[in-house]
C-alpha cells in the first residue's frame, strides 16, 4: 500500500533519535559553572560561581585586616670601639726589646683583658748592674686591647706606644649600608643585634651616630649607622662580625593587609584582588602593594576594612574569569 510505505520513514525518524532527544533537555538545563558578566561600564566583571565550581578551585575567603606591622631586615655588622671611649696608651718605660708573653703568642687586638694582664715583655738595652732584666708589660684596668702598635722582637724607644685599651663596655656596632637602604632604617627605633656566640639572646641597641649626618666622630665615616648596645655588659669583642636586625620605616604602624596569596598580578603588572560581596559572587579590585612582610600584603591602596576578600584561590578565579585552561 502507498499508505504503509509512507510510514516506514515516520517510525524511522520517530524511533532512531529517541535517545538522543530524551538526553539534550538535560544537559542544557544544566547549570554553567562560571558565570561572567560586566560590571556596567568599569572593565570589570562580576564571577558567579555554582557551589561545585568554588569547591573545585578550592575558594576561600577572609576580611581585610588592621595590622600592626614590622618592617625588619637583617644585616651584617662588626663591633668597633665606641667613638668616645677614652683610648689608654700604654707606652715603652725606656728603650729596648718587645717580646711575647712567655710561653705564647702577642695579645690579639680585640683581646679582653683583667687588670693586671700580662700582654707583652720588655727588655732594656742597656744593662742596669750588668743585668737586662724582664717586665711584665700588664694590662692597668679591665680592658680590651683596641691596637698592638709593635712586633715580637722589635727595639722600641723610650716612651713609644706600645698597645691602647678602652673600656670593654664602650663598643659600638657598625652596619655598612648604601644610601639607599640607608634611608629606609627608622632610627627612632631600637636594633637588635644578633651574637651568634653565648646563649643566642638579642641585644637591644640605639643609633648613635651617622656620618652621613656629620654626628659621628673624626675617623667614622661612609654610609653606615652605629649602634650602642644598651646593656653594658653585652659581652661583645671588638671586632666581631654580628648580625642586626634593622627597623625600617614604617615599623610598628597600623595597616591594611591582606594575606599576599590573595593578590594576583596581570599581564601588565597590576595588581588585583577578588572582592566576595555576595556568597559565590567575586568581582575584582584593583590594588596597590607598599610593600610584602612575610605572607602579608600591606596596602597602599584598596578596599576598606573589613571588605571580604578570597584569599585562597584567586589565581585560579583569575584563569576562570578569563577562561584560561578550559
Amino acid at each position: 500500500m502507498r499508505g504503509g510505505a509512507q510510514l516506514v520513514p515516520l517510525l524511522l525518524i520517530g524511533a532512531l533519535p529517541l535517545s538522543a532527544c530524551s538526553q539534550r533537555p538535560i544537559a542544557e538545563a544544566q547549570e554553567a559553572p562560571v558565570l561572567v558578566e560586566p560590571v556596567g561600564e568599569s572593565g570589570l566583571s562580576r564571577v558567579t560561581l555554582t557551589d561545585h565550581a568554588a569547591s573545585r578551585l578550592g575558594i576561600q575567603s577572609g576580611a581585610v585586616q588592621d595590622a600592626l606591622v614590622g618592617r625588619k631586615r637583617v644585616a651584617p655588622g662588626e663591633v668597633v670601639t665606641s667613638g668616645v671611649a677614652t683610648v689608654i696608651v700604654v707606652t715603652a718605660p725606656d728603650a729596648g726589646t718587645v717580646s711575647a708573653p712567655a710561653g705564647g703568642d702577642l695579645t690579639a687586638a680585640g683581646t679582653r683583658l683583667s687588670a693586671g694582664e700580662t700582654v707583652l715583655l720588655w727588655r732594656p738595652l742597656v744593662a742596669v748592674n750588668g743585668e737586662t732584666p724582664v717586665t711584665e708589660i700588664v694590662a692597668p684596668q679591665d680592658s680590651v686591647l683596641v691596637r698592638l702598635n709593635v712586633a715580637a722582637g722589635q727595639i722600641v724607644a723610650a716612651g713609644q706606644a706600645l698597645f691602647q685599651l678602652t673600656d670593654p663596655s664602650a663598643m659600638w656596632v657598625r652596619v655598612a649600608l648604601n644610601d639607599s637602604d640607608l634611608k629606609k632604617v627608622d632610627r627612632q627605633q631600637p636594633a637588635r643585634v644578633l651574637v651568634a656566640s653565648g646563649d643566642g639572646a638579642a641585644l637591644s641597641a640605639h643609633v648613635v651616630a651617622t656620618p652621613a649626618g656629620g654626628d659621628a666622630p673624626a675617623g667614622y665615616s661612609g654610609a653606615a649607622l652605629y649602634y650602642d648596645p644598651d646593656r653594658k655588659d653585652h659581652g661583645l669583642t671588638l671586632g666581631e662580625r654580628v648580625r642586626v636586625e634593622l627597623p625600617l620605616i614604617g615599623t610598628g604602624t597600623h595597616r591594611l593587609v591582606v594575606p599576599y596569596e590573595a593578590v594576583i598580578y596581570d599581564l601588565n603588572g597590576d595588581s588585583w584582588i577578588y572582592t566576595n560581596p555576595e556568597p559565590l559572587i567575586f568581582v575584582r579590585a584593583a590594588v596597590e602593594i607598599d610593600y610584602v612582610e612575610a605572607d602579608l600584603a600591606v596596602l597602599a591602596k584598596g578596599p576598606p576594612l573589613g571588605t571580604t576578600v578570597v584569599t585562597t584561590g584567586a589565581a585560579e578565579l583569575y584563569g576562570a574569569e578569563f577562561g584560561v585552561g578550559e
